[in-house]
């Protein structure tokens, strides 16, 4: 159980970085759905998939305050999982198997509900942007 109160900087560090990211998957959807083309399906899932990346990497650059290890280190697993997703999601468009792809936007969207589960902890934790 949580005892200490949420630390404001921690906080807004990372909505900072989840604001950031829901700018960046937000365009590289619109890109991904208005995708004419395999490469171009290819290429905006790969630039998501940096993205998630990124914001993974941004996440576990902070310093955690004492007792949120655990709600940031799913955070971290939820924002890679993602990054993996997406990766797989750009192989898939690589080989225009409409099966693979079908199937790796499912693992992009099982992805999706685990980071949002993440930050759903996050705010049960206190931390509300």
């Amino acid at each position: 159980m949580r005892t200490l109160s949420p630390d404001a900087g921690y906080r807004r560090a990372v909505a900072a970085i989840i604001d950031r990211l829901d700018r960046q998957r937000t365009r590289g959807r619109d890109r991904l759905d208005g995708a004419a083309s395999s490469r171009a399906q290819r290429q905006a899932a790969a630039t998501l998939a940096g993205d998630f990346t990124t914001a993974r990497k941004a996440v576990a650059a902070l310093d955690t305050p004492a007792g949120d290890e655990a709600i940031q280190g799913a955070l971290e697993r939820a924002l890679a999982a993602s990054a993996s997703a997406y990766e797989r999601l750009a192989r898939a468009a690589g080989t225009e198997r409409g099966a693979a792809y079908a199937s790796a936007r499912r693992a992009v969207g099982r992805a999706d509900t685990a980071v949002n589960r993440a930050l759903a902890a996050y705010e049960r934790a206190g931390y509300q942007g």
